[in-house]
């Protein structure tokens, strides 16, 4: 957003999407916050960048539409036509366009404090947790994107009975983990095979599946931390090939009537509908984790309207979360366990109840 009354003193403030690569039609789902409220005769300007690794990047085209006019229409989806660069022509000869959309106005002055609470369950062991065990090289770097092995299945799986047979004891059922996690008003996971198995597994019955049939959402950002030469983190699937592969797996590895339920399940894989994971030869640094967390929360905040939700992911990406955002006054009050949490890794099918405050 930046100020047009005086084009030489323009004071704006900038924000970026995280890159889509391999796409023509990029899905974004970025949810950007500025720390201003802006008068009305700011404007929004959006340019359209083709990012480059090994060359300079180019310029692809800007839309631009004035505050006022998002303000009257909250909640809206806005579509705004991309005027190209000169040079540049769309691959079909028609008009390319942005969609984008306020989500809501709050005041700088007296911001509202917003809390969520979240399970973040880490995926059952994987094929390549197994052969790091035994140190199998080669059965670590044969493929991409490993899948659940067979005690990693019964890992969710007994997650799973935990809490269906606490759910299911009278003297139990009113237990406050429960009950909160019983409420989870929307599940998430990332799209790594091993992740998206788990959260159908863990959650094989939960209300949210059962009464809304609401699907098992795919966030990109969920995805583990990339090391360089990491097989595991790479991913293979994109869209609809995500929900197609892991229902196979399941299908191939479950008993008939439990892969059943498994299947009725629907995977929107939201954001992760083109090469949403990093290169095998690339590296993720601790700043790009951390604007990965920042896109999350900002998801978190004002992505869903869930109060409580369960995330599926990582034990590298959960213990950076930890690492990285666990307030002071917590540090100060349980020291011996914030050291644990940021020594050592989540258990496979392990939970954690988080509290987060915006």
């Amino acid at each position: 957003i930046h100020t047009t009354t005086n084009k030489k003193d323009i004071k704006s403030v900038k924000l970026k999407t995280g890159t889509q690569q391999n796409s023509l039609d990029p899905v974004f789902h970025s949810f950007l916050a500025f720390p201003f409220y802006p008068p009305e005769t700011d404007a929004l300007h959006l340019k359209i960048i083709d990012k480059d690794f090994s060359s300079r990047n180019d310029d692809i085209g800007i839309a631009e539409i004035p505050f006022k006019d998002l303000c009257s229409r909250i909640g809206d989806e806005v579509t705004l036509d991309i005027q190209l660069e000169k040079k540049l022509k769309s691959l079909d000869g028609g008009k390319p366009s942005i969609t984008i959309r306020l989500v809501e106005l709050e005041s700088t002055v007296e911001p509202q404090k917003i809390t969520k609470e979240f399970f973040v369950i880490r995926h059952g062991e994987s094929i390549w947790n197994e052969k790091q065990a035994s140190k199998d090289i080669v059965g670590m770097v044969r493929k991409y994107d490993h899948e659940l092995t067979k005690l990693g299945i019964e890992q969710a799986q007994m997650f799973n009975e935990r809490w269906s047979n606490i759910a299911n004891d009278p003297k139990l059922q009113n237990d406050d983990d429960l009950q909160a996690f019983l409420s989870a008003s929307a599940i998430f996971a990332s799209p790594l095979t091993r992740a998206t198995q788990t959260a159908l597994l863990t959650c094989k019955g939960h209300p949210f599946f059962t009464m809304s049939e609401s699907p098992l959402v795919l966030l990109r950002n969920l995805r583990e931390c990339k090391n360089f030469g990491s097989f595991d983190t790479v991913g293979k699937y994109v869209g609809a090939g995500i929900e197609q592969n892991v229902k196979e797996k399941l299908t191939r590895d479950l008993k008939e009537d439990v892969a059943g339920d498994l299947l009725r399940v629907q995977i929107d894989p939201y954001d992760a509908v083109d090469s949403w994971w990093n290169p095998l030869q690339q590296e993720e640094s601790d700043e790009h984790i951390h604007r990965r967390f920042t896109k999350l929360w900002a998801f978190l905040r004002y992505g869903t309207q869930a109060s409580t939700a369960i995330l599926v992911g990582h034990s590298h990406f959960f213990r950076h979360m930890c690492k990285e955002h666990v307030s002071p006054e917590f540090r100060q009050a349980e020291p011996e366990f914030t050291k644990v949490l940021d020594k050592h890794k989540l258990d496979n099918a392990g939970c954690l109840r988080i509290t987060v405050e915006w």
